[in-house]
């Protein structure tokens, strides 16, 4: 099994969402509730270890070529769908301000003293 096979090489799964717009935040909104969906943290780790057996076992069936790429789409779509819901009535740009904002937020925050 993909979990199994990831648990003893500490292999990595990659996952990314590609948007023809500036989307940013909703992505990473949707990769956050995807991947919090799917996981669990790890008993007596920190809350950064996260245990993705789910989802290793799942993005593992696509690595076979005659897996229909519409399958992943469909998989994804509510996900993409409930990030953007907050993004719809809003100017264009306020997603790429919100994105400036956060990002400088946690560049201040993570520089030492």
């Amino acid at each position: 099994s993909w979990s199994i096979q990831l648990a003893t090489t500490n292999a990595m799964v990659g996952l990314a969402f590609v948007s023809r717009q500036n989307a940013i935040p909703s992505m990473r909104a949707a990769m956050s509730h995807l991947v919090s969906d799917f996981s669990s943290h790890r008993s007596g780790s920190d809350k950064r270890s996260l245990w993705c057996t789910g989802l290793a076992e799942f993005l593992g069936n696509f690595s076979h070529t005659n897996v229909e790429s519409e399958v992943l789409k469909q998989f994804v779509q509510p996900y993409l769908k409930q990030s953007l819901k907050p993004w719809l009535e809003r100017p264009f740009g306020a997603q790429q301000e919100h994105f400036e904002n956060q990002a400088g937020e946690q560049l201040i925050q993570n520089l030492p003293p």
